[in-house]
């Protein structure tokens, strides 16, 4: 066998090799991002049952955001329930920041995003006054994404989560 036929199946089985080696990348890859999206869910999921938890563990709390529904109701809760309510649409707004973040990112399917336009926490009086003092807490294209699918809606739910 002469040198240039070892030449040519030396650069067949390199060129093989290559291919094998990218077709276990892509896999791996396939894997490791299944892998962050069902960590990015299960996070998720996680934070948003606490979130609840702690609110049905406390009837008093449960009861306010039940009275709260419209602007008017909060205007007549005390200075404690208006710090209560305002620390809870804060953190649930913070929540689903990361929720949406996730689903941005790729991590999760747009699917995910029904938690919250299916929350009816959003479609109230309240946090429609509330997220103007608030919004420059968040980044760009969240602020942006709750405004268009929030704030900007028509909806108005009476009562929350």
């Amino acid at each position: 066998m002469k040198f240039s036929d070892w030449r040519v199946t030396v650069e067949i089985i390199a060129a093989l090799s290559i291919v094998i080696s990218l077709v276990f990348v892509g896999l791996e890859l396939r894997q490791s991002t299944s892998q962050a999206r069902i960590n990015a869910y299960q996070s998720f999921s996680i934070s948003l049952s606490e979130f609840a938890r702690d609110i049905s563990h406390d009837p008093v709390f449960s009861d306010l955001l039940a009275r709260t529904g419209s602007l008017e109701s909060y205007e007549s809760a005390s200075p404690t329930e208006r710090i209560q309510l305002y620390t809870h649409y804060v953190g649930l707004l913070h929540l689903y920041n990361g929720l949406y973040q996730s689903v941005h990112e790729g991590l999760l399917l747009d699917k995910n995003l029904e938690a919250i336009y299916n929350d009816p926490a959003f479609g109230n009086d309240y946090i429609k006054a509330l997220w103007p003092t608030i919004e420059n807490m968040f980044e760009p294209n969240y602020r942006e994404f709750i405004k268009r699918t929030i704030i900007e809606s028509n909806t108005t739910n009476q009562g929350v989560t």
